[in-house]
């Protein structure tokens, strides 16, 4: 990622499990982490002002061999997102090296980007140690 965005805020939908905080997203530290067992729970990141973006990168947490599926969502108007992609899943060995997974998205300016939960390959978690946002 040529250019890393600084995310003001993350908003999610469900408190986390066990009273981890949203903040845990986005603190640069690989030692915390954001974690929730609904299905369709969002975690939306908050840019602070418009941004051209085109990739999301995710450091995953848990068992090497968990895939996490999950949607990314960008608003329509001020209320309203709308899918941009879905069904994305990660590999299952980015915990392992405590390493980031990259996914491309179409190119676009926007302020808020929210991740939607579909689970994963044990069960209903997503478990994110950092998210990064920005342009390839």
């Amino acid at each position: 990622m040529k250019e890393k965005y600084t995310i003001v805020s993350a908003e999610t939908s469900s408190p986390g499990h066990n009273g981890l905080p949203a903040e845990n997203l986005f603190d640069g530290d690989l030692a915390t982490n954001w974690a929730n067992k609904e299905i369709g729970v969002t975690i939306t990141h908050d840019l602070g002002s418009e941004k051209k973006v085109d990739c999301i990168a995710i450091s995953w947490s848990g068992n090497n061999s968990r895939k996490y599926t999950f949607d990314l969502e960008v608003p329509v108007n001020g209320t309203d997102f709308t899918p941009i992609a879905t069904s994305l899943e990660s590999t299952g060995t980015a915990a392992k090296n405590n390493s980031k997974e990259y996914y491309a998205i179409p190119e676009q300016s926007l302020r808020y980007i929210r991740i939607v939960n579909k689970g994963n390959t044990k069960n209903t978690f997503i478990n994110i140690y950092e998210a990064e946002i920005g342009h390839r």
